[in-house]
């Protein structure tokens, strides 16, 4: 009777083409490994009063943030009946109060209501904008706030993580109309006709961002004030050790699985 045996020259082709899947495998998880990229909505808007009506579009760990200003500044806001939290704020030194809030959303369908924020004899200049892929755990980073008078150019520096969204929220005493950074995208303008009150963002780049502006001429007053939040970190895979120990593993047990099937038939042939 002929011998049967299993070498690792009979796996050797079924082997190879499943170390080449087990690769890639590796690769590609490996290749989408790090911070998530945010992204705006592109729904920045505002309004001169004391409610903003908002659209957060469907999407995945969202994140709504709310400009506003006002003499004086506001003591809650509300979306859909849920609170904001503040981030930062400035008065800028007389009073004018520009301030930055934020509320997490999570993963869902689209929200309509109404932004707001408790009445007063002024009125506010509210501004509104969502983005995606935001840390829903802890959403709050670095924070910076100023007050500037008689500049041209203000410019306030945060510490940030590469990958983080950086927003700014600026009030002026005069109606201009600023130029931003050159990395800064503008979300909204607003004027009540005797100040001027706007935001932008940017995607951090280095451990330090800078949001700034420049005005036509030397501005009386402004109160400034941005904030960094945290870019939703993807699932976390193994380290390039871990999947080297299952590899080595899976070989072991390649090799053993090979030598028990040896074993069995030549002991069936024995009998």
């Amino acid at each position: 009777m002929k011998k049967c045996s299993l070498s690792i020259s009979h796996l050797h082709k079924g082997g190879h083409k499943f170390l080449s899947i087990l690769a890639l495998g590796v690769f590609l998880l490996y290749s989408t490994n790090g911070i998530g990229q945010v992204i705006y909505d592109g729904n920045g808007t505002s309004v001169v009063g004391d409610t903003l009506p908002f659209t957060v579009p469907v999407g995945s760990d969202r994140l709504l943030v709310v400009s506003f200003c006002r003499f004086p500044g506001a003591s809650s806001v509300t979306f859909n009946s849920i609170e904001a939290t503040l981030a930062v704020e400035n008065s800028g030194g007389i009073g004018a109060i520009a301030a930055i809030w934020y509320i997490p959303l999570g993963s869902g369908p689209a929200m309509s209501s109404e932004i707001i924020t408790p009445s007063s004899t002024y009125p506010a200049i509210i501004g509104a904008a969502s983005f995606q892929n935001i840390d829903q755990e802890t959403p709050l980073g670095n924070t910076n706030e100023s007050s500037f008078q008689y500049t041209d150019s203000p410019s306030l520096t945060v510490s940030s993580r590469p990958g983080n969204l950086i927003y700014d929220k600026f009030f002026c005493a005069e109606s201009l109309n600023p130029v931003y950074g050159a990395l800064q995208t503008p979300t909204f303008m607003a004027t009540d006709e005797i100040s001027d009150a706007g935001s932008s963002f940017q995607i951090a780049t280095s451990d330090s961002t800078t949001m700034l502006m420049t005005f036509p001429y030397i501005t009386s007053s402004w109160a400034y004030c941005a904030a960094e939040f945290h870019a939703a970190l993807p699932a976390p895979v193994p380290t390039m050790s871990e999947w080297s120990y299952c590899l080595y593993g899976l070989v072991l047990i390649s090799f053993s699985l090979v030598g028990l099937y040896n074993l069995r038939q030549n002991t069936a042939l024995k009998e």
